[in-house]
């Protein structure tokens, strides 16, 4: 009766592998412990025991991230092999599971990895932030934005001449001046502008050129060591290096 019960909650996949047809129930990460047997722990979760929702909680959900593994799955070894205050070092973070889970059981964290995207993003994923000036930013900014929009019942076009906009491209937020361009940045701001309902779709167009510019910046890196291994010729900062001579 088990057995029929079970299958009936199973997806199409999971029916083809004898294991899922079991009943045994897989191990829950808060129950593990450095004294918890290897041979007992089950990690063949099927998709009823760790929905979606689970296994992206919250910031493993900041960025898409092909081929990380699940956050119960660090967390069940983290609890069977580290112990609070100890390090534990993973040389190819990827988008930072390890460290996140690490950081939620008081585990200190040393991650490396190739890629300066996912670097940055598991800076995002594991910095300390100042939860109330964030808030403040955030009232700052959605104040702003309701200030810019409420004298003007116009839409703005993304190319009219800067005249035009001009009050709105002077932000004097620190961050977006330091992350956006000033031309993509005064005109995400029109394109919100002329009407609210886009803001969500402007904000992550803003991460994917922030992301694009970062790419950009990887690959100038990769072509400078490249020029340097065939011809051994350092071309970093050599417009710097011009200008000096000039």
């Amino acid at each position: 009766m088990t057995t029929t019960s079970n299958s009936q909650t199973l997806t199409n996949e999971e029916r083809r592998v004898t294991f899922y047809s079991e009943s045994d129930t897989p191990t829950i990460p808060s129950t593990v412990s450095p004294a918890t047997p290897l041979d007992e722990l089950n990690l063949n979760w099927r998709e009823r025991d760790l929905p979606e929702k689970e296994r992206t909680k919250h910031v493993h959900r900041l960025h898409p991230y092909l081929g990380k593994f699940i956050p119960q799955l660090v967390e069940i070894f983290l609890r069977k092999f580290f112990s609070r205050g100890q390090t534990v070092l993973d040389p190819f973070c990827g988008s930072g599971t390890t460290l996140v889970q690490a950081n939620e059981l008081g585990i200190n964290s040393v991650g490396f990895d190739i890629s300066a995207f996912n670097v940055l993003l598991c800076r995002a994923k594991t910095a300390k932030y100042d939860v109330p000036k964030l808030r403040e930013e955030v009232l700052e900014a959605l104040h702003a934005l309701k200030a810019a929009i409420a004298p003007k019942g116009q839409t703005l076009a993304l190319f009219e001449p800067r005249a035009v906009y001009a009050n709105i491209s002077s932000s004097d937020s620190e961050y977006l001046q330091n992350w956006y361009a000033p031309q993509a940045l005064r005109e995400l701001l029109t394109y919100m502008i002329s009407d609210p309902k886009t803001i969500t779709r402007a904000v992550h167009l803003m991460i994917v050129c922030r992301c694009l510019e970062r790419i950009a910046d990887h690959a100038t890196n990769i072509a400078e060591d490249v020029i340097f291994m065939v011809d051994a010729l350092v071309i970093k900062h050599h417009a710097d290096a011009k200008e000096k001579e000039a």
